[in-house]
């Protein structure tokens, strides 16, 4: 069975805030979804509402993160290309815009408004092995590498 599960981790020092409890019981697990038989091959926070953006499958979902409800899925991602799963995500800054790639049928960069949901721009260059992506800081360029089985 495959679940998407939010552990919640403290990273700040201070032995009261270990000290005080979780209202599940746990000290940890915030909540738990069933998505099988999907997965997420990686999650970001948003910068702004801190939802969670997730590539899920050859999906792009936005999730509360108190409850781990599915908010929307993005639109324009090749609904036939199941076994496109997309291998990364990144979120600029400003949250406005979300990059994936490759996935949903691309080898390349899918370019999101956040706000929307949609497909901004399509970018079939990259390859079906990329692993990495970032974005420069001034939100207006990105990085992404791959490997090639080829030599």
């Amino acid at each position: 069975m495959k679940n998407l599960i939010v552990i919640l981790c403290l990273l700040i020092g201070g032995s009261s805030l270990f000290a005080e409890e979780i209202p599940n019981g746990d000290n940890d697990l915030i909540w738990e979804q069933d998505i099988y038989p999907r997965y997420v091959t990686d999650a970001k926070f948003h910068p702004i509402t801190g939802n969670i953006i997730a590539a899920v499958n050859h999906e792009i979902w936005e999730i509360d993160v108190k409850d781990g409800h599915k908010i929307r899925a993005f639109e324009g991602t090749n609904s036939e290309a199941t076994t496109h799963t997309f291998s990364t995500i990144q979120i600029t800054s400003d949250g406005k815009t979300v990059i994936s790639g490759p996935g949903g049928g691309l080898e390349g960069l899918i370019i999101w408004d956040y706000e929307s949901g949609k497909v901004r721009k399509r970018f079939d260059k990259g390859g079906p092995n990329m692993k990495t992506l970032g974005i420069f800081p001034d939100d207006k360029r990105a990085v992404f590498f791959y490997f090639s089985t080829f030599r």
